[in-house]
């Protein structure tokens, strides 16, 4: 507890001809009547923080014994150990998230019991914001597929037409308008079919391209042929609008 002339708190303490800086009884300061915060903010600055996130210091100086609540990025009641103590602030890696946004850490000291801070006031804080993900962005391709019968081959199996080992049929594919973002495009049949070959230009990138390749029917016949474009877009990026055709027998 505070040390006390009658009423009033005193103002100094000698030894002799000496100046006393601070007394103790026990752990419990108890001269001079208060303690003092002299900064509390981010160590050694609070620049915006990449999207890649990270950790930051948050650092309180003053006098040995202040005590004080903190709020925010940071929460709870402290008492200075030393004169300088560092409090760690993390913020997570958001640049492969789309549309994640900034985020603020504010931190706000506030002294208690006989703590006051220098300058005065009833609280410090200070502040950094982390940067936001990358944005969606949207593209809508112009997209065409086309494709002819150069081998037509067929057998039937339980009383229905289907394409059978050897057909063949000469590709056609284009897009436009896809924004620069496409890394890989493919044409191609919609499902597995064993043996089955392809040779020539069957995948692109870019805002656009195109391409003519051969498609040969493996060993396993099948009712449905389907050719088609399918769209695989980098980072937060959207590309809608395939093209596809569809073959019968």
């Amino acid at each position: 507890m505070p040390t006390n002339l009658g009423h009033e708190a005193i103002s100094a303490l000698k030894v002799g001809h000496e100046s006393v800086t601070a007394a103790y009884a026990g752990h419990q300061q108890i001269f001079p009547n208060t303690t003092t915060i002299q900064s509390a903010n981010y160590h050694p600055n609070n620049n915006t923080m990449a999207c890649s996130g990270g950790t930051r210091t948050f650092r309180v100086i003053g006098d040995i014994g202040a005590t004080y609540d903190l709020t925010g990025s940071l929460t709870g009641s402290y008492t200075q150990t030393s004169g300088t103590v560092d409090y760690s602030v993390s913020s997570g890696n958001v640049c492969y998230t789309c549309d994640a946004p900034a985020a603020t850490y504010l931190v706000t000291l506030t002294p208690t019991g006989s703590t006051i801070l220098q300058g005065g006031g009833a609280n410090t804080h200070d502040s950094f914001v982390r940067q936001a993900g990358p944005t969606t962005t949207n593209y809508t391709a112009t997209a065409s597929i086309s494709a002819t019968n150069t081998n037509y081959v067929t057998t039937t199996v339980n009383g229905s037409l289907r394409w059978a080992q050897g057909a063949s049929w000469s590709v056609s594919w284009s897009y436009s308008g896809a924004g620069g973002v496409i890394t890989h495009t493919t044409s191609s049949m919609s499902i597995g079919v064993s043996g089955s070959t392809r040779s020539g230009k069957y995948n692109g990138s870019g805002s656009s391209d195109s391409g003519t390749y051969t498609f040969t029917l493996g060993v396993t016949p099948i009712s449905v042929v389907r050719f088609y474009l399918s769209f695989y877009s980098a980072g937060c990026t959207n590309v809608s609008q395939a093209a596809s055709s569809y073959y019968y027998p």
